[in-house]
């Protein structure tokens, strides 16, 4: 039986997706029907249509135009505009090679192949025009305004700022727009303070929860539990309402522990001092980690950094809160772990002779690769020894990839860019963040593991819910290593021997 995605959210996500894949389509069907002429040979008929006796607009889906980015030239050069043959239906031979000629030197180099505008042409200055001549068609010139302000021009661009909405919401992924009461449930989140972490930790104080937050500075965490308590505070009488807010009758509560994944001894103590404050855990959900750390570190128990925070640490944790997890899980919901991975766990493979780089050339994409595949292996060794035991369907753990998130989960990546790099990249600021997801968005897939109340009475049915990797709040095929049982058991038997602890079922 396979998981249901048939959610108010989901269905909300596929049906922005099939939205975006229409509006492409009708617009590629409108071009071919208004298109008079079309262009073939020397690359500028695979991927532009005549319209009218003026403009050239891309096929979008055309073999020589299947990608987004490539119609933006095309686009340009038909904004800047240029003589052309105006005879109407231009279907004789001779005009139209005119016009492909045209098109040519506007857009294309002479063998047909696209380039890019200087400046200098596209804001009104054509190659071979005297200086400040207007009647080379540039975009800001009396005749590229006519067209970009024509009826056609302005359904155009439209067009492509529809898409290019209805694109950003897909790159923002699934959303979990449920509110489930969670009212005396207790949720540990690792990197609480920051990020995703944090975002789920307001997510789930909203519906009710108890929230623990782990972090390294106690200073910070507790400056995270002040801003999740104001996020999260229900509004006073002279409040307007706010969107997406649940109510709570009962302050919500939302505490702060000192947690150093990268030190064994810190875990010990974390979980020592948990076990003081609560009697079980409903919800753990490990999602602090480091990504891309430039040079070879070492955890204070000799790890490499990426294995040690990332899957060690929290394979430790887990260990050690285990009878919490046990306790927990009283009501119908049961009982989740979720562990975060990523979809770098494509980037390498496990190495278990040598996974903390004691002998081989440290690489920090395949470092932080082997730690996220560690992540979705001990997910899946966790939940076939839970089922060994009959406690698959009280204990839920599953993994996710969170997206490519806004978070301070890449300043290393900002560390190693000098300054003047930094500036020269700030362009394309705008770009990063159209293909990324902000915290909000990317913390949807495990609030969604961790809250939905569907997830348990699917497994209760029969449905693979357990060990399952998600994305966008649905599942996900991972890579063939990943789904080695027999690598998950051995990685399961490593942790134990490197941790120095035996995690007994």
């Amino acid at each position: 039986m396979s998981i249901s995605t048939n959610t108010p959210s989901i269905r909300r996500q596929r049906g922005i997706e099939r939205m975006l894949l229409a509006v492409l389509s009708l617009g590629t069907v409108l071009v071919q029907a208004k298109a008079f002429s079309f262009h073939g040979g020397g690359g500028v008929g695979s991927c532009a249509t005549k319209v009218g006796s003026r403009f050239v607009v891309p096929t979008l889906f055309s073999p020589g135009c299947m990608s987004m980015a490539r119609p933006v030239t095309p686009l340009l050069a038909s904004l800047r505009g240029g003589a052309t043959n105006g005879a109407e239906g231009g279907r004789d031979v001779a005009s139209s090679r005119v016009r492909v000629r045209e098109v040519r030197r506007n857009g294309y180099t002479a063998d047909g192949r696209r380039r890019l505008l200087s400046m200098r042409e596209l804001f009104g200055h054509q190659e071979g025009s005297p200086e400040g001549n207007d009647s080379s068609g540039g975009l800001f010139s009396a005749a590229g305004s006519q067209k970009l302000f024509s009826r056609d021009g302005a359904l155009r661009l439209v067009g492509y700022a529809a898409v290019a909405y209805i694109g950003k919401q897909v790159f923002n992924g699934g959303r979990y727009d449920e509110n489930p009461d969670l009212a005396g449930r207790v949720a540990v989140i690792t990197g609480g303070n920051t990020g995703i972490g944090k975002e789920t930790a307001i997510r789930l104080a909203s519906m009710g929860a108890r929230v623990l937050i782990a972090c390294r500075n106690p200073e910070k965490g507790e400056t995270a539990v002040r801003d999740i308590l104001d996020a999260v505070s229900p509004p006073s009488a002279t409040d307007a309402p706010v969107s997406g807010r649940k109510a709570i009758n009962s302050p919500p509560q939302v505490e702060s522990l000192v947690l150093d994944l990268a030190d064994l001894k810190s875990i010990d103590r974390f979980a020592t001092e948990l076990g003081k404050r609560v009697d079980r855990v409903d919800m753990l959900i490990n999602n602090a980690g480091v990504m891309a750390v430039s040079r070879l570190e070492r955890t204070k128990d000799g790890f490499e950094r990426h294995l040690g925070v990332n899957h060690l640490g929290h394979f430790h944790l887990t260990n050690r809160l285990f009878d919490l997890l046990l306790k927990g899980g009283s009501t119908r919901e049961g009982v989740r772990i979720v562990n975060v991975a990523s979809e770098a766990h494509r980037f390498g493979g496990l190495d278990p002779q040598d996974p903390n780089y004691l002998r081989r050339e440290y690489k920090k994409w395949e470092a932080y690769g082997q730690s996220k595949l560690a992540n979705i292996l001990f997910t899946r060794e966790l939940h076939r020894r839970l089922a060994e035991k009959g406690l698959d369907k009280r204990i839920l753990a599953v993994c996710c990839h969170p997206g490519v998130v806004r978070t301070e989960l890449g300043r290393y990546l900002i560390d190693d860019i000098p300054s003047v790099g930094k500036v020269a990249l700030a362009p394309l600021a705008l770009a990063g963040w159209y293909f990324t997801k902000s915290p909000k968005q990317g913390s949807q897939t495990q609030v969604y593991l961790a809250a939905s109340p569907t997830l348990k009475e699917e497994a209760e049915q029969g449905a693979a819910v357990g060990g399952t990797y998600f994305s966008d709040c649905r599942p996900k095929k991972t890579t063939k290593e990943a789904e080695d049982l027999a690598l998950a058991g051995e990685l399961w038997k490593l942790s134990e021997k490197l941790t120095g602890s035996s995690f007994s079922v």
